[in-house]
């Protein structure tokens, strides 16, 4: 097995996960959005998530929020820029699956996400594709001229 077999192997494999997660997202959204249920939640955490060399921060809001039935529930919101976070103490709408409430999102985020979604999903198959090329030796990569070499006619050796 070649080195470009393995990393085949491996955008293969990352590719499939990636896949799987996005489309469990879609598929939370879509069954939040088919039977949805309004409520007011309170920001009570913001956490952190940004890598080196970002222009901004980026937040993950936790809210607090109490479901239909009186029980109250913890959910992670999708992750905003510093600039947009709601302060910590705020109160935001949210909609949650009825009877899943701990499926949570906002409703203003929910349609601009799910076009990324599926920009992202599309992005997956590409390098699954190409995953699948590399493994299988579909896609080959070979030094300029070694074609030349290998399809011209053997010269015999003078006697």
């Amino acid at each position: 097995m070649t080195g470009l077999q393995m990393f085949g192997g491996l955008l293969m494999g990352g590719s499939l996960i990636g896949t799987f997660q996005v489309a469990a997202s879609v598929l939370r959204r879509r069954a939040a959005h088919q039977n949805p249920v309004a409520a007011t939640a309170k920001v009570i955490r913001l956490d952190r998530s940004s890598t080196e060399g970002d222009l901004e921060d980026w937040f993950i809001p936790t809210v607090e929020y109490q479901s239909e039935d009186g029980e109250v529930h913890q959910s992670k919101l999708a992750i905003v820029k510093a600039s947009a976070a709601p302060k910590v103490g705020k109160t935001v709408q949210i909609i949650y699956e009825r009877g899943n409430p701990k499926n949570c999102l906002e409703p203003k985020t929910s349609s601009s996400d799910s076009i990324a979604l599926y920009l992202a999903l599309c992005g997956l198959m590409l390098v699954f594709a190409i995953g699948t090329g590399l493994s299988f030796e579909k896609i080959r990569f070979e030094p300029a001229g070694q074609e030349e070499r290998r399809n011209a006619p053997e010269s015999k050796p003078a006697k």
